[in-house]
């Protein structure tokens, strides 16, 4: 008897920390459905003299869509992003070595070094590791390889998402589809 309790109490608390695990802190970001992307790229004013603007979206609902997403710049927090948002950061020019991690505790990390252009908005989304070498594998074979290869040299993944730096028509185009 005392072993049947003793189960059900531990099923309980794991049943209350999974369901705690989906009410963590879903991150913040601007709905595409409500701010079309274009408005809210005309109300932002000009980056100052030595930042750059930083555009930051998530697509991608799977592994943790309740969950906010922390995107961190050289150690420090730029963004906490909910599933299909956006939201704008400014953030010295540079090589930037980029963090983003679930906002549930013990979760896997990626790092990844990116440069962020001067004086011009930058475009980062966070999605699903491999995603875009895998684009580029289906079209040319050996062409995923090669990426996978040379990035991996400048990327320490544990987690299954990663920040890519997005040019600005594909940016738009997919922020502009966030639903």
């Amino acid at each position: 008897m005392i072993f049947q309790r003793r189960y059900i109490q531990l099923l309980a608390s794991v049943f209350f920390t999974a369901s705690m695990v989906g009410c963590a802190t879903p991150g913040v970001g601007t709905d595409a459905s409500v701010t079309p992307i274009q408005n809210f790229l005309a109300s932002q004013p000009p980056p100052p003299s030595g930042m750059s603007q930083v555009i930051v979206y998530r697509d991608s609902g799977q592994s943790g869509m309740l969950a906010g997403i922390l995107l961190e710049a050289d150690g420090r927090e730029v963004v906490t992003i909910a599933n299909k948002k956006y939201a704008s950061a400014l953030i010295s020019p540079g090589a930037k070595e980029f963090t983003v991690s679930l906002t549930v505790p013990g979760n896997p990390k990626c790092t990844k070094t990116l440069f962020i252009a001067p004086n011009q908005t930058n475009y980062l989304k966070i999605g699903a590791r491999g995603e875009y070498s895998n684009a580029l594998a289906i079209l040319v074979p050996l062409a995923g390889l090669i990426k996978d290869s040379v990035d991996q040299d400048k990327t320490r993944c544990g987690g299954p998402w990663e920040a890519f730096l997005v040019k600005e028509v594909d940016a738009i185009r997919e922020i502009s589809s966030l639903r």
